[in-house]
């Protein structure tokens, strides 16, 4: 303990304490002004579900300073849940904020917006995957099911990972397309290295929206005391994935599902789980959903640098491998276009992957089909709270 005048403080007080100046630090975000330059340079983050997202939201609202937006309705039941988290611009993709969340074309936003640049934040699919899931079936961004459910709803959950594994990779090839990176800059950023080299991801990433090979020392300073801060106070919540992880409450151990898992994948390239810790969804998959998977993504895996991992039995979170978090696309010359006017590229245009029907009016993935599915079962059981029963929604 720590004595100072007639109060004794303890260490971890102190910790906290230290912590709490170092987020008092970050002014809170504010929205654009009409004067301000910014507001002609737009920039969508992109994503497929629970990428992380929100977490770059919180770390570039903290870089800039600006509030982010979105093309999300905020009266949703999970787009309230982030505005009582803190971010105040959901629903929000006029000029008044510099960066636009979107999941498009996974799913049709509620307006169209256009901008000049594109962050892409991708993740691997059974870390995607197993996450929507848990997301879908708790209604929170926080929350996780108990191991007992995925047998519990294997059915659902069989079809959950077919049909998600095809629609991740046509997210992917909507951005990765030339159609898009001919037109504006496209930089993808890893999930997985924005945890273990977020840093050197947040250089690569000021560096693209100030559009500078070389950051100015304020921004660079900013960007190591956001990396001082704790993986739970850099964001607004923390990842589901800690969660699961730490809980081994049911089931077996996870060197059991490790080995298990290593073993299912073997004729597809050599994978050590183990040495995967980002991966330990893995375990929620059998042999074949992990084949599927693996086969239906594999061409994307190569252009995301994932699977280069994989056959090299190491993932993008070692020491041993180069840095690759960020892949720039840079814009080329196209024949149709002014070389004096700048390209901006419209969101929500179209159509969506997930067409909005009577089943999913809303487009969303889960629709009516799901929910009767579910609502004939038992209550979802959810780790460290109250069963979730389908039919109440």
């Amino acid at each position: 303990c720590y004595k100072l005048a007639s109060l004794t403080f303890s260490a971890e007080e102190l910790k906290r304490e230290s912590t709490s100046s170092r987020i008092d630090s970050f002014a809170p975000p504010i929205f654009l002004d009409s004067n301000d330059e910014r507001r002609t340079k737009k920039i969508v983050l992109a994503s497929y579900p629970r990428s992380g997202n929100s977490l770059l939201r919180s770390l570039l609202e903290k870089l800039t300073g600006v509030v982010t937006g979105t093309d999300s309705k905020p009266d949703r039941r999970l787009i309230k849940q982030l505005t009582e988290m803190g971010f105040q611009g959901e629903g929000v993709t006029d000029d008044s904020v510099m960066f636009v969340k979107t999941h498009y074309p996974e799913r049709l936003g509620h307006r169209m917006f256009t901008a000049k640049k594109a962050i892409v934040v991708v993740r691997n699919p059974f870390d995607c995957i197993n996450s929507y899931f848990n997301m879908v079936l708790t209604q929170t961004h926080t929350k996780s099911i108990c191991e007992s459910e995925y047998s519990k709803y294997s059915d659902i959950w069989e079809d959950f990972v077919c049909e998600e594994a095809k629609i991740w990779v046509q997210f992917h090839e909507h951005w990765l397309n030339k159609r898009v990176t001919s037109k504006i800059p496209v930089l993808v950023v890893r999930y997985e290295d924005l945890i273990a080299y977020r840093r050197t991801s947040l250089e690569r990433i000021a560096r693209f929206v100030y559009d500078t090979n070389t950051l100015d020392e304020s921004v660079r300073n900013k960007i190591v005391t956001i990396c001082n801060l704790s993986q739970q106070d850099s964001g607004l919540y923390t990842p589901r994935s800690k969660e699961q992880a730490s809980d081994s409450s049911s089931g077996g151990s996870d060197n059991e599902s490790d080995e298990s898992c290593g073993s299912l994948v073997s004729a597809l390239g050599a994978l050590k789980i183990d040495a995967l810790g980002y991966l330990k969804s893995m375990k929620y998959f059998h042999k074949g959903q992990v084949r599927f998977v693996l086969s239906t993504t594999k061409h994307i895996l190569y252009k995301l640098k994932y699977w280069e991992s994989f056959e090299n039995d190491w993932g993008p979170g070692t020491e041993s491998r180069p840095i690759t978090s960020c892949l720039l696309f840079q814009q080329t010359q196209d024949s149709n276009t002014c070389n004096n006017e700048e390209v901006e590229v419209r969101i929500n245009s179209r159509y969506g992957i997930r067409p909005r029907t009577t089943d999913d009016p809303n487009g969303r993935g889960f629709g009516k089909r799901w929910k009767s599915r579910i609502a004939v079962l038992p209550a979802v059981r959810i780790k460290n709270s109250e069963s979730l029963d389908f039919r109440q929604i």
